[in-house]
C-alpha cells in the first residue's frame, strides 16, 4: 500500500514538474506609434507580424521597424526580449486632400480612438467617447488638439508648463497632454518641434492663443 501510494505521489510531482516545464516565458513589446505608446506580452520566442501589433484594425500599417527612424526594417528574428518597436502607417496622405478643418478633426478624433491603449480605457470605446476638449490651430498640416475620454473623470485642475524652443506654453491639464496630431501620427510637443513639425512662430502663434485663453 505504501508503495502504491509512493508511485501515485512521484506520478503527481511528475506532472507537475512538467506543466511548469511547459509554462512559455511572455516578453514585453512596446509598440509604438508616433508618440502613441501600446505594451503587449507575447510569448518568448514569437516572430511579429502586423496583426501583432494591438491597435485598431483599421489602422493602416506599413511595416515593423527597429529605429523611429523607421529605417532599420523589422526582419522577422524571433522576439527573445524585451523591446520597443516602431510602426510605420500606411501612407494615405490621398485620404486628407481636400477636407475641411472639420472634416480633419473628425479624422484626429478616429485616429487617437484606434491607437491608445485598450489596456487602459477598455475596448468598448466609440467615437463618441473621444472629444477634442481643446483645439489650438493648424500649422502646416499639424494640428495641435486636447483629448477628454468620456467618463474619465475630472481630475486636479492643474496648468502644465512646457518650455519649447525659448517659448513658454502654458497649458490647462485637467484632461490630457497636449498633442501634435500630423498625417496620422501623435507626437508631443517637444518632439513635434524637434521633427520640424513645428517651429519657433507656430509655437509662439499657440503661445498666444493660450494666454489668452487663460487670461
Amino acid at each position: 500500500m505504501k508503495k502504491l501510494f509512493l508511485l501515485l505521489m512521484t506520478s503527481a510531482l511528475g506532472l507537475t514538474i512538467t506543466g511548469c516545464n511547459n509554462k512559455k516565458d511572455t516578453v514585453n513589446v512596446d509598440f509604438k506609434v508616433g508618440d502613441i505608446s501600446n505594451v503587449v506580452k507575447v510569448d518568448k520566442g514569437t516572430v511579429l507580424t502586423k496583426d501583432s501589433v494591438p491597435f485598431s484594425n483599421s489602422v493602416a500599417i506599413d511595416g515593423l521597424y527597429y529605429n523611429s527612424d523607421v529605417t532599420e526594417l523589422y526582419d522577422q528574428k524571433p522576439i527573445n526580449g524585451d523591446i520597443t518597436m516602431y510602426v510605420k502607417l500606411a501612407n494615405e496622405e490621398e485620404l486628407y486632400k481636400d477636407l475641411n478643418e472639420s472634416q480633419i478633426l473628425e479624422i484626429i478624433r478616429n485616429d487617437y480612438l484606434n491607437q491608445i491603449d485598450t489596456n487602459v480605457y477598455g475596448e468598448d470605446l466609440t467615437l463618441e467617447d473621444v472629444k477634442i476638449s481643446k483645439y489650438y490651430g493648424n500649422y502646416n498640416d499639424s494640428y495641435v488638439v486636447q483629448f477628454s475620454i468620456t467618463g474619465e473623470g475630472a481630475g486636479w485642475f492643474v496648468m502644465t508648463e512646457y518650455n519649447i524652443g525659448g517659448v513658454s506654453l502654458v497649458f490647462p491639464t485637467a484632461t490630457k497632454t497636449p498633442y501634435v496630431w500630423h498625417k496620422g501620427y501623435f507626437y508631443t510637443l517637444e518632439n513635434a518641434y524637434n521633427n520640424g513639425n513645428l517651429n519657433k512662430v507656430d509655437l509662439e502663434s499657440i503661445a498666444s492663443i493660450l494666454n489668452n485663453n487663460n487670461n
